[in-house]
C-alpha cells in the first residue's frame, strides 16, 4: 500500500500534467533525473541523509509504476499503430520495454534500501550504495533513448487525437478527472 507521501508524489505529478501529456513525460522525465542524483548522492555518502532517502522513495514508489504503465499501455503502443514500417523505431521500443521489465525487478530492492536508511537513519552500506548506483545508471541510460528518440518521434507522428487520450489515460490512472 502506498504511504501518504507516494500518493502525495503521484498527484502532485497528474495536478501538474500539462495539456500535452509528452510534456508531462518529459517534465517527469527531468524529476527522475533529479531523483537519480538523489541515488548518487545517497551512494557516495557516509552520511545519513533521509530527506533524500524519503523523496527517491516516494518518486519511485509512487509515480514510476504509473510512469512504465503510461509508457507501456499507450504511448508505445499508439507509436506503433502510428509507424507501423518504422523496424528502428519498433527495435528501439523492444529495447525500453526490457529496460522497463529490469526497472520493475530492482525497484523492490531499491525501495527496500531506501527504506532502511530512513527508519535507521543511516547511509547505504557498500553494496546497497552499488544498488543505488545501479538503479540511478539503468535509469538515466533509459532516459536518454526516450528523451532524445522516442519524445521527438512522438511529437511527429501523433495527433490531436492520440495525446487527448493519452492524456486522459494518464489521469485515469492516477485517479484525476479531467482538470
Amino acid at each position: 500500500m502506498a504511504r501518504s507521501s507516494d500518493t502525495k508524489a503521484q498527484a502532485g505529478f497528474a495536478l501538474a500534467l500539462p495539456d500535452n501529456p509528452l510534456n508531462g513525460l518529459a517534465n517527469e522525465h527531468m524529476h527522475l533525473r533529479e531523483v537519480c542524483g538523489h541515488l548518487d548522492a545517497l551512494a557516495d555518502s557516509d552520511k545519513a541523509q533521509p530527506v533524500l532517502a524519503l523523496s527517491a522513495r516516494a518518486y519511485i514508489r509512487g509515480v514510476l509504476p504509473n510512469h512504465a504503465r503510461d509508457e507501456e499501455e499507450d504511448l508505445f503502443p499508439l507509436l506503433r499503430r502510428r509507424a507501423p514500417d518504422d523496424k528502428d523505431l519498433h527495435g528501439t521500443l523492444d529495447r525500453l520495454s526490457q529496460d522497463h521489465r529490469d526497472i520493475a525487478a530492482a525497484r523492490p530492492r531499491v525501495i527496500t534500501i531506501l527504506e532502511r536508511l530512513i527508519t535507521d537513519n543511516a547511509a547505504p552500506d557498500a553494496p546497497e550504495a552499488v544498488r543505488l548506483k545501479h538503479f540511478a545508471d539503468l535509469e538515466r541510460r533509459h532516459l536518454l533513448v526516450e528523451n532524445a528518440v522516442i519524445l521527438p518521434l512522438a511529437r511527429a507522428y501523433l495527433n490531436g487525437r492520440d495525446l487527448k487520450r493519452l492524456r486522459k489515460r494518464m489521469q485515469a490512472r492516477r485517479g484525476v478527472d479531467d482538470i
